[in-house]
């Protein structure tokens, strides 16, 4: 409604306990990544927001597909890369490809991350071996264990797409971030030795073929911001028409083109996708 609660307790009953946990996980968890002394601000924003985003891409898949969990997805999100406040900050934060004694003490973050909350607290195994295991790969090339397809448990296997994914589509001192349909070319380019068989196709199924935040050219050669893919209709999401033909802003537009006719039929399809980085776009901006 828009108006404040009236309380702690009307607050649980409208938000629901799992929800609320969420919140004060966040809250807790924001304030000891951004306050933490040993590393830069930068530094420190940038593991924040990667956690923070693969914790609730987590929680959309696990919504999603009704996989069973009980915000377990969104705590192993969050606590994924803690182990990296170990790791020096020039390996940390080196602007160009890791030696591979660099690389070596860049692999143990998930080990320690691992050792760190075990040692904290009474969290669920789940959650822990998320953690320990988000780098292990389907054909048993990963890091730290080098498990086989079998041995890996089915909660990171999910966490390990979704880690993936936003290390990509994120900007990194050694690299630009990928445009999100760049990034899934890639993915899919991997996927027969990262991911587990049709765990891809599921991560596409629910955030599109043209997952949020690309940025795409329509058949009436304006340029929108995909806001949110339609389960029903992968290929044809939820937009904001934002950029005219030469990308300039203009008042932008919300179309569903899931509910949209296609081109043929007058209306509009999508026709590619546009790096924004090649056209020096900030999306940020747009994206509210």
């Amino acid at each position: 409604t828009g108006r404040p609660l009236a309380g702690v307790e009307l607050a649980v009953v409208r938000l629901g306990l799992r929800e609320c946990c969420n919140l004060i996980l966040t809250a807790g968890m924001r304030g000891l990544f951004l306050r933490n002394q040993s590393r830069s601000k930068k530094v420190c924003e940038a593991l924040w927001q990667h956690s923070f985003l693969t914790a609730c891409l987590c929680r959309r898949l696990n919504a999603t597909f009704e996989l069973g969990y009980q915000g377990e997805e969104f705590s192993a999100g969050l606590f994924h890369d803690l182990g990296k406040f170990r790791i020096p900050l020039q390996i940390l934060n080196k602007p160009a490809r890791l030696s591979e004694r660099e690389f070596a003490v860049m692999q143990l973050h998930s080990q320690v991350g691992y050792e760190l909350l075990k040692s904290w607290s009474d969290l669920p195994e789940d959650i822990l071996l998320g953690v320990l295991h988000h780098h292990e790969r389907f054909d048993g090339k990963g890091y730290p264990k080098q498990l086989l397809a079998d041995e890996k448990d089915p909660f990171s296997r999910v966490l390990t797409i979704v880690d993936i994914y936003d290390a990509l589509t994120s900007t990194r001192p050694y690299k630009k971030a990928m445009p999100p349909h760049v990034a899934l070319k890639a993915m899919f380019a991997w996927r027969n030795e990262n991911f587990h068989p049709g765990l891809l196709e599921r991560f596409v199924e629910c955030f599109g073929v043209y997952p949020p935040g690309s940025l795409v050219r329509l058949t009436d050669q304006t340029h929108a911001l995909v806001l949110a893919a339609r389960e029903h209709r992968p290929d044809r999401p939820l937009v904001k028409v934002a950029f005219t033909k030469r990308l300039t802003p203009q008042l932008p537009q919300i179309v569903d083109l899931a509910s949209c006719p296609a081109a043929k039929e007058g209306g509009l399809d999508i026709e590619a996708c546009v790096d924004p980085l090649e056209h020096k776009l900030d999306l940020e901006k747009f994206a509210v």
